[in-house]
């Protein structure tokens, strides 16, 4: 089967509906939709996907693992994305996030290793376990004000992303959340105090090859820091 239309009458498209059809490559959502289930467009092949308007959740694993697909259009009525919901659509490299999202659940692009940029909408608080772990082509992932917490092993594996910049709002960097993030050479962070972090690589290694940049007159902070310390601090202009 390689296309669907999907009448308007249709209000939910339950559990594993279409999963495994590897040769759908048309398919429809309806205006109206009140329910998707779990997988249930797994392994479908198409290569554009638009939500209606209206929709107010992705749920988890309903587009998991379509391998061909390379961009979404998310409306602006979605506030949550829950988990493993984009996860391994290996092509996807375009994607926004409205606005209007509050909520994206661990593992929602996990391994979307054609994804360059991601902008978390302001009111995010957290980056949810594994969210885009393995998203290797990942070169800026612009985060909020918002934002407390980047969750275990939640960018590990973005090995081409150079640059971090860190909101002052941010309080802790946990267990490998930027395992594998080889390429990473500079550390912008806002916080006029060094962040609680609890082993954010798989090993320390690469600290001294890391520029930070802090925010001036705290560079004897971030030096005192037995983890921040053994980067290479200067202050911002």
């Amino acid at each position: 089967m390689e296309s669907i239309v999907i009448p308007e009458s249709v209000k939910e498209i339950h559990n594993n509906a279409f999963k495994g059809c590897k040769a759908l490559a048309s398919f429809n959502i309806p205006k109206g939709i009140t329910f998707i289930g779990t997988n249930a467009f797994e392994e479908c092949a198409a290569k554009e996907l638009v939500l209606p308007e209206g929709m107010t959740k992705i749920p988890q694993l309903a587009f998991f693992r379509m391998l061909k697909l390379r961009k979404v259009y998310i409306p602006s009525t979605v506030t949550e994305i829950e988990s493993s919901a984009f996860g391994f659509c290996l092509r996807l490299s375009k994607v926004k996030i409205p606005e209007s999202v509050t909520t994206i659940g661990r593992r929602a692009f996990v391994g979307c290793s054609c994804l360059d940029t991601i902008v978390i909408p302001d009111g995010i608080k957290i980056i949810d376990v594994q969210t885009f772990q393995n998203c290797v082509g990942l070169k800026q992932i612009v985060l909020p004000n918002s934002m407390l917490l980047i969750e275990d092993e939640a960018l590990a594996g973005c090995e081409n992303m150079e640059t971090l910049t860190l909101p002052a709002s941010l309080r802790k960097l946990d267990f490998h959340c930027l395992g594998g993030c080889i390429g990473l050479k500079k550390i912008t962070n806002y916080a006029t105090t060094p962040q609680e972090v609890f082993q954010p690589f798989y090993n320390d290694d690469q600290l001294p090859s890391i520029t930070l940049e802090v925010p001036k007159g705290c560079s004897a902070a971030y030096k005192a820091d037995s983890w921040w310390g053994r980067m290479n601090i200067v202050e911002m202009e």
